[in-house]
């Protein structure tokens, strides 16, 4: 797994949400490589955007606009849209798993 820029508890979330990818939903190493970079990728504009490294808290008061200025930026930085769709798909799936963890 990469090393994420973000708090304790938000990287041993996003551990423990690729190794569920991996055993439970039976995700190829592509899909979890590409999943970990695309998710390392929000907290490090997160990082940018907040101030700080991101900790679990911080992910629970974000709001739409955050996400879209994530998404901005990949554009900005010519992402194509494949890509911007799966980086948001790999975002919506690690909240997922937050919210159904409590």
């Amino acid at each position: 797994m990469p090393p994420f820029l973000a708090a304790a508890d938000t990287r041993e979330a996003a551990a423990a949400w690729l190794e569920w990818l991996g055993a439970e939903r039976r995700a190829s190493k592509h899909t979890l490589s590409a999943y970990a970079s695309d998710l390392g990728q929000f907290f490090a504009f997160l990082t940018d955007h907040l101030g700080h490294p991101p900790a679990l808290a911080d992910l629970a008061g974000l709001r739409a606009a955050d996400v879209r200025a994530w998404l901005a930026r990949r554009q900005g930085q010519n992402y194509r849209a494949t890509s911007a769709a799966r980086g948001l798909s790999a975002v919506r799936s690690f909240f997922r798993r937050l919210h159904r963890q409590g």
